[in-house]
């Protein structure tokens, strides 16, 4: 019998709801694999001297970190790397009958 004006199923949905509706903002941190690959680049790549002092900088600098983070969330393709989606997509429930026990046998 449901407590108040929400089943279970109904809170999830209210949860879910408001996951999908607030985001996480897209961040470069140090444990992203981006980060690990940009960091590979600057070390093998011929890139331009700023950019490779940029990465190699976010390795020790929250602020050169930050300052990268913000550079690279706006750009057209990194910045969909950085982030992440979230969706519900699949859910899975339990696999007994939905019924009460008759009070004769219980």
């Amino acid at each position: 019998m449901p407590h108040g004006q929400h089943t279970s199923i109904g809170f999830l949905s209210l949860l879910i709801a408001h996951l999908e509706s607030n985001p996480h903002p897209p961040t470069l941190t140090r444990g992203n694999p981006l980060h690990a690959g940009l960091v590979c680049a600057a070390t093998h790549l011929d890139l331009p001297w700023y950019a490779r002092a940029a990465v190699k900088g976010s390795l020790f600098s929250d602020i050169v970190l930050w300052a990268l983070n913000f550079h690279l969330k706006n750009h057209p393709i990194i910045g969909k790397l950085i982030g992440t989606t979230q969706a519900f997509t699949l859910s899975s429930g339990g696999n007994k009958v939905n019924v009460r026990p008759c009070a004769a046998c219980c």
